[in-house]
């Protein structure tokens, strides 16, 4: 194997030590994206292992999963919950999606329909937007999953 693809693999190994490190200091998690649009946590990859080839590599997560046929990998940056910045739909925004005390929407239509729904299905708030922008005062919600309805679409949020 060419020397240039040892030390592409090494540093890549010494990443995935130092990604996983910083990922448990936030909310946030490193993944692995493979050219062939497996996402890999970082947490999960025990090891990278180079093709006889020179051209493509494996990746062996922590449970024995091999993904083979990999020529090229990026690293990307996730919310640990699953959730971040969302769009609703093309012009639609949701954030943040771990909230304290007020939930923003962007690119409303006015007059838009909004409610805030537990997961238990009752509907804890009711508005409609006034602008393209609202705002929506959350704090009084108890810890927990609810579901942010924006006319026909919906997208989880979490109150903390």
């Amino acid at each position: 194997m060419k020397l240039r693809n040892r030390l592409v693999l090494l540093l890549a190994t010494i990443f995935v030590a130092g990604f996983t490190a910083r990922a448990e200091q936030t909310e946030q998690e490193w993944y692995l994206e493979t050219d062939t649009e497996v996402s890999i946590p970082m947490s999960g990859v025990a090891f990278l292992l180079a093709a006889d080839d020179d051209t493509h590599f494996s990746v062996v997560t922590v449970d024995n999963t091999s993904y083979d046929g990999i020529t090229r990998a990026t690293f990307a940056q996730h919310s640990t919950t699953g959730l971040g910045h969302v769009s609703v739909s093309d012009e639609i925004a949701v954030f943040p999606t771990m909230v304290n005390s007020t939930l923003n929407i962007s690119g409303c239509k006015s007059g838009a329909a909004v409610q805030v729904v537990s997961l238990a299905g009752q509907t804890v708030i009711s508005a409609t937007v006034d602008g393209s922008d609202a705002a929506i005062d959350v704090s009084n919600l108890a810890p927990g999953c609810y579901l942010l309805k924006v006319g026909k679409q919906a997208v989880k949020f979490i109150k903390r």
